[in-house]
């Protein structure tokens, strides 16, 4: 069915051999982070492309080298289809970064803004009159302000630095005061 050529053979055997490795510590150390975040290291754009998350994301990638890989290879040969592999998953983690760096950039002027002066009332105008393009709907839910980010990256950013700056037991005087 399948025409394996050498270097697609052993791209498969080595993201094969790396899933069944990974743990938690590999995700932490080799997996792409946010550009501007003390654990990213350069090293992580050509770890990243290595490690999956789950058994669907490599799959549905070990499937496109499965069916994509030896036709490239055959034509380009053994050394450029691998150099074209790496060049591939090297530039797609750093637009994936610049991407990420141009999302998330403004929403860290504003947490930055907000860290100046903390207080309830700071944060509840963070959320709900700064942050709007970040979240997709607000809904009061039984007298308690609840936000659906567009995100996760957003909502734990917000969360962090709420959690750093207050006890929870201010949140009560934050959800007061929004749903006034």
């Amino acid at each position: 069915m399948f025409n394996l050529t050498p270097a697609a053979k052993n791209i498969l055997i080595i993201n094969g051999i790396i899933f069944l490795f990974t743990t938690n510590y590999v995700i932490e150390w080799f997996g792409l982070r946010y550009i501007l975040s003390p654990d990213f290291k350069p090293y992580q754009f050509l770890t990243y492309m290595w490690i999956h998350a789950g058994i669907g994301h490599i799959f549905s990638n070990m499937f496109a080298v499965l069916v994509f890989g030896p036709i490239l290879e055959r034509v380009w040969g053994s050394r450029k289809f691998f150099t074209f592999y790496l060049i591939t998953g090297v530039g797609a983690g750093a637009l994936y970064s610049g991407v990420n760096f141009v999302e998330n950039f403004n929403l860290e002027n504003k947490v930055m803004r907000y860290t100046s002066q903390p207080s309830p009332e700071s944060f509840r105008k963070l959320i709900l009159y700064e942050s709007k393009e970040y979240y997709n709907k607000f809904w009061v839910l039984f007298n308690i302000n609840v936000l659906i980010f567009k995100k996760f990256d957003h909502f734990f950013i917000i969360f962090k630095l709420y959690l750093e700056r207050f006890e929870l037991s201010t949140f009560r005087s934050v959800v007061e005061c929004s749903s006034q």
